[in-house]
């Protein structure tokens, strides 16, 4: 692969992989982790983003204006990847 015909960037991602790997060691989830995961998964299932967690407030169970879109992309794909990993 073109990727990895530059022998410096190997080591790089390697280093990238285990430095994320060590990152997750007795780590806390914050609260935040539920709402972005909430609206991720509501993207995938509905195709719009819209919160539960939120019912109640400016009506957010319906239509969520103002959120994390680039997180939101990211879960969501990460969602998709999950659930085709599980399936097959």
């Amino acid at each position: 692969m073109i990727i990895f015909k530059n022998k410096f960037l190997i080591p790089v991602l390697v280093f990238l992989v285990l430095f994320f790997v060590y990152s997750l060691w007795r780590r806390v989830p914050d609260i935040d982790d539920a709402w972005i995961g909430e609206h991720a998964y509501w993207f995938t299932k509905d195709g719009y983003v819209h919160s539960e967690l939120m019912r109640g407030i400016n009506h957010k169970e319906e239509h969520l204006v103002v959120h994390h879109k680039l997180f939101n992309q990211n879960g969501v794909h990460l969602l998709k990847l999950l659930v085709f990993l599980c399936i097959h």
